[in-house]
């Protein structure tokens, strides 16, 4: 019985966050995008707080409304939609920074003692199925969301990008999810998500 409730809820999650024509009524703080088939609720984190870790960035959408997090998506076309959202609202366009997606690889991979990469860590860094919302066990679950085919792990110095983002907004070159270091290499704005 357990495991049906839990397969009815994850059902019920799926289709809010795919897309509907109706829109879940957001709490003080969050607004649904009109414009979009989207139907859940959304907020840009004031931009004046500044640039942020993710940590930092889980932490202010939770100020907002304590269930909210970092954006998630399941379209390219979703994303599209929430970047215009995130300008409409107000977000910075200008230099390199955007906001951070809530998609994150758990497993770490560092390099070795001598500085190298292993090849297991390699794999680990590439492996697209490990980033993930993680309360939800919510995945990337179109390609099309990376940015480039080298996404994730193009990197193989002592950057291990566990995070993603979406970066300069508003340049459709730069469309797609990017991985990232958690902190302190590149610091991002937030876009929150709620249903």
């Amino acid at each position: 019985m357990k495991l049906l409730l839990l397969f009815v809820s994850i059902l019920v999650w799926m289709s809010s966050v795919e897309a509907s024509g109706h829109k879940i009524s957001c709490p003080p703080g969050m607004k649904n995008i009109f414009d979009s088939p989207l139907s859940v609720c959304y907020a840009l984190v004031d931009p004046s707080k500044g640039l942020l870790t993710y940590a930092q960035a889980e932490a202010e959408c939770r100020a907002i409304y304590f269930w909210a997090h970092p954006v998630v998506m399941s379209r390219r076309s979703f994303l599209e939609d929430i970047v215009r959202f995130a300008i409409d609202e107000g977000i910075p366009t200008k230099g390199r920074a955007g906001f951070w997606l809530g998609f994150t690889r758990d497993i770490e991979a560092p390099l070795e003692a001598n500085g190298t990469l292993s090849a297991a860590n390699a794999a680990i860094r590439k492996d697209r199925s490990l980033y993930k919302y993680t309360p939800k066990n919510y995945g990337v679950r179109d390609p099309n969301l990376w940015r480039t085919d080298e996404q994730p792990g193009d990197k193989t110095d002592e950057r291990d990008e566990r995070c993603t983002a979406q970066k300069k907004p508003g340049n459709p070159e730069f469309l797609g999810i990017d991985d990232y270091p958690c902190e302190g290499y590149q610091l991002h704005y937030a876009v929150c998500i709620w249903w």
